[in-house]
Protein backbone atom coordinates (compact mmCIF):
# COMPACT_ATOMS: atom_id res chain seq x y z
CA UNK A 1 0.00 0.00 0.00
CA UNK A 2 2.77 2.88 0.51
CA UNK A 3 4.83 1.41 -2.32
CA UNK A 4 1.36 2.27 -4.23
CA UNK A 5 1.37 6.08 -2.49
CA UNK A 6 4.83 6.74 -3.05
CA UNK A 7 4.79 6.30 -6.80
CA UNK A 8 1.08 7.96 -7.11
CA UNK A 9 3.14 11.00 -5.13
CA UNK A 10 6.48 10.66 -7.53
CA UNK A 11 4.67 10.63 -10.69
CA UNK A 12 2.02 13.80 -9.58
CA UNK A 13 5.36 15.54 -8.69
CA UNK A 14 6.55 14.61 -12.20
CA UNK A 15 3.73 15.84 -13.83
CA UNK A 16 3.72 18.96 -11.94
CA UNK A 17 7.60 19.70 -12.68
CA UNK A 18 6.69 18.99 -16.46
CA UNK A 19 3.91 21.17 -15.71
CA UNK A 20 5.91 24.32 -15.16
CA UNK A 21 8.22 24.05 -17.78
CA UNK A 22 5.95 24.03 -20.51
CA UNK A 23 4.39 27.19 -18.47
CA UNK A 24 8.42 28.53 -19.13
CA UNK A 25 9.12 26.79 -22.32
CA UNK A 26 6.17 27.71 -24.09
CA UNK A 27 5.60 31.66 -24.31
CA UNK A 28 9.41 31.72 -25.07
CA UNK A 29 9.38 29.95 -27.78
CA UNK A 30 6.63 31.45 -29.25
CA UNK A 31 8.66 34.70 -28.74
CA UNK A 32 11.41 33.28 -30.51
CA UNK A 33 9.75 31.89 -33.17
CA UNK A 34 7.93 35.28 -34.08
CA UNK A 35 10.42 37.41 -33.18
CA UNK A 36 8.05 39.82 -32.65
CA UNK A 37 9.39 40.54 -29.05
CA UNK A 38 11.46 43.95 -30.61
CA UNK A 39 8.06 45.21 -32.06
CA UNK A 40 5.78 45.37 -28.89
CA UNK A 41 8.75 45.76 -26.67
CA UNK A 42 9.11 49.33 -26.99
CA UNK A 43 5.23 49.92 -25.83
CA UNK A 44 5.88 48.32 -22.39
CA UNK A 45 5.46 50.74 -19.49
CA UNK A 46 5.08 53.77 -21.93
CA UNK A 47 8.61 53.53 -23.04
CA UNK A 48 9.83 53.83 -26.90
CA UNK A 49 12.86 52.43 -27.86
CA UNK A 50 14.39 53.35 -30.99
CA UNK A 51 13.10 51.34 -34.66
CA UNK A 52 15.56 49.95 -36.31
CA UNK A 53 15.61 49.41 -40.51
CA UNK A 54 15.98 45.72 -39.02
CA UNK A 55 12.52 45.58 -37.74
CA UNK A 56 10.75 46.17 -41.21
CA UNK A 57 11.41 42.71 -41.73
CA UNK A 58 8.44 41.84 -38.40
CA UNK A 59 5.62 43.64 -40.58
CA UNK A 60 2.78 41.31 -39.97
CA UNK A 61 -0.38 40.81 -40.94
CA UNK A 62 -1.96 41.51 -37.55
CA UNK A 63 -0.43 45.05 -37.41
CA UNK A 64 -2.39 47.97 -38.45
CA UNK A 65 -1.98 50.89 -41.35
CA UNK A 66 -2.23 53.16 -37.71
CA UNK A 67 0.24 50.83 -35.74
CA UNK A 68 2.94 50.84 -38.65
CA UNK A 69 2.52 54.55 -38.99
CA UNK A 70 3.45 55.00 -35.12
CA UNK A 71 5.94 52.12 -34.97
CA UNK A 72 8.17 53.61 -37.72
CA UNK A 73 6.93 57.32 -37.22
CA UNK A 74 5.95 57.59 -40.35
CA UNK A 75 2.99 60.51 -41.67
CA UNK A 76 -0.08 58.98 -40.94
CA UNK A 77 -1.23 59.36 -44.94
CA UNK A 78 2.27 58.01 -45.73
CA UNK A 79 1.14 54.40 -46.38
CA UNK A 80 -2.60 55.55 -48.24
CA UNK A 81 -0.50 57.55 -50.67
CA UNK A 82 2.02 54.88 -51.12
CA UNK A 83 -0.30 52.33 -51.99
CA UNK A 84 -2.69 53.72 -53.10
CA UNK A 85 -4.91 52.73 -50.20
CA UNK A 86 -8.47 53.68 -50.43
CA UNK A 87 -10.43 52.61 -47.14
CA UNK A 88 -12.56 54.61 -45.48
CA UNK A 89 -11.11 52.68 -42.08
CA UNK A 90 -7.53 53.31 -42.87
CA UNK A 91 -5.79 53.50 -40.98
CA UNK A 92 -7.19 51.37 -37.86
CA UNK A 93 -7.79 48.52 -40.21
CA UNK A 94 -5.38 45.48 -40.28
CA UNK A 95 -3.03 44.68 -42.81
CA UNK A 96 -4.69 40.96 -43.41
CA UNK A 97 -8.22 42.60 -43.40
CA UNK A 98 -7.08 45.50 -46.04
CA UNK A 99 -5.37 42.23 -48.51
CA UNK A 100 -8.61 40.03 -47.97
CA UNK A 101 -10.85 43.01 -48.94
CA UNK A 102 -8.53 43.79 -51.86
CA UNK A 103 -8.34 40.19 -52.42
CA UNK A 104 -4.65 40.49 -53.10
CA UNK A 105 -1.86 38.27 -51.52
CA UNK A 106 -1.34 39.00 -47.93
CA UNK A 107 2.57 38.53 -48.71
CA UNK A 108 2.87 40.74 -51.64
CA UNK A 109 0.75 43.38 -49.61
CA UNK A 110 3.38 43.27 -46.65
CA UNK A 111 6.52 43.28 -48.71
CA UNK A 112 4.62 46.78 -50.23
CA UNK A 113 4.46 47.48 -47.39
CA UNK A 114 8.24 46.83 -46.28
CA UNK A 115 9.32 48.67 -49.17
CA UNK A 116 7.53 51.76 -48.57
CA UNK A 117 8.71 52.30 -44.80
CA UNK A 118 12.21 51.31 -45.94
CA UNK A 119 12.09 53.82 -48.45
CA UNK A 120 10.63 56.06 -46.22
CA UNK A 121 13.60 55.59 -43.61
CA UNK A 122 16.46 55.48 -46.00
CA UNK A 123 15.82 58.84 -47.92
CA UNK A 124 17.93 61.53 -46.46
CA UNK A 125 14.86 64.19 -46.31
CA UNK A 126 12.25 63.42 -44.06
CA UNK A 127 8.91 63.69 -45.67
Amino acid sequence: MKSVLKKIITITIIIFVVFLLLIVMIPSSYVAKNNNYSIWKHHLNGRRQPILIEDISRISSWMTFDYINNLFNLPQTYLEQTLNIQDYRYPFLTVGQYAKRKKVPVDTLIENIKTSVREYLSSSTPK
